[in-house]
């Protein structure tokens, strides 16, 4: 199943393709399937990321979810606007990202846009990035994971910024994405999370368990196959 949003960015593209859903067990799976991986990239930079955005006209007020969001952009590097669900009109979304100690109030770029505005950054330490320019680095890291992974989807190498020691981190999240989701997020090979989530007798990702979670009674009517383990690649 492919959930493609028109920018560039796909959300639970590693779920198999014969998975069949219903328009709202579709949402629910793509909506859990977002906030689940944006869960691992808090646990491992230690910093909550909250994307937000309420409809600016006053009839309407809607506030956006972090699908809605993303789905509103368009495939366009210029326009910063998110179309509302309800209404139609078009607004500008916000990124929360915050610790323990502080709070910070930022613009919130989807992929597409984040990409093309790393593209001038690569020569730069990672503190240069955060500081200067902290809206494309906090959106690249709730996009991507990371530079370095933000980065390697233009196709460029980008030096400054230490590897993770994501084992660290990663243990209350295997089986509960897919092993290739983590991995991307994280930089690290998919063979190793296999490994690794093996090692510890943990099962492989289920699709349909997202769906209980994030659904509830909605995951009664899924196809059969969607109970089905994501095959295990040999080797």
């Amino acid at each position: 199943m492919n959930f493609s949003m028109g920018h560039g960015f796909s959300v639970g593209h590693t779920v198999s393709h014969a998975f069949r859903l219903d328009q709202a067990q579709s949402v629910v799976l793509q909506q859990a399937m977002l906030q689940r991986q944006r869960e691992l990239v808090e646990a491992v930079r230690g910093r909550r990321y909250q994307p937000r955005c309420v409809c600016h006209n006053p009839n309407c007020a809607h506030e956006f979810t972090d699908l809605e969001i993303l789905i509103g952009f368009r495939d366009d590097p210029n326009d910063y606007t998110t179309e509302c669900p309800k209404c139609r009109l078009r607004s500008e979304p916000r990124l929360y990202a915050s610790t323990q100690y502080s709070r910070v109030d930022m613009a919130y770029y989807c992929p597409t846009q984040t990409l093309e505005r790393l593209k001038a950054l690569s020569k730069l330490p990672v503190d240069d990035i955060r500081v200067v320019h902290s809206a494309v680095y906090n959106s690249a890291v709730t996009h991507f994971g990371g530079l370095k992974q933000a980065f390697a989807r233009l196709g460029l190498k980008y030096a400054f910024e230490a590897n993770l020691d994501w084992r660290k981190h990663v243990g209350p999240f295997l089986g509960k994405l897919p092993d290739a989701v983590i991995a991307r997020l994280l930089g690290a090979g998919a063979g190793q999370v296999r490994r690794l989530r093996n090692s510890k007798g943990i099962k492989p990702f289920r699709a349909r368990d997202l769906l209980d979670e994030g659904a509830g009674i909605l995951t009664e009517h899924v196809d059969d196959g969607l109970s089905k383990e994501s095959s295990e690649p040999t080797g």
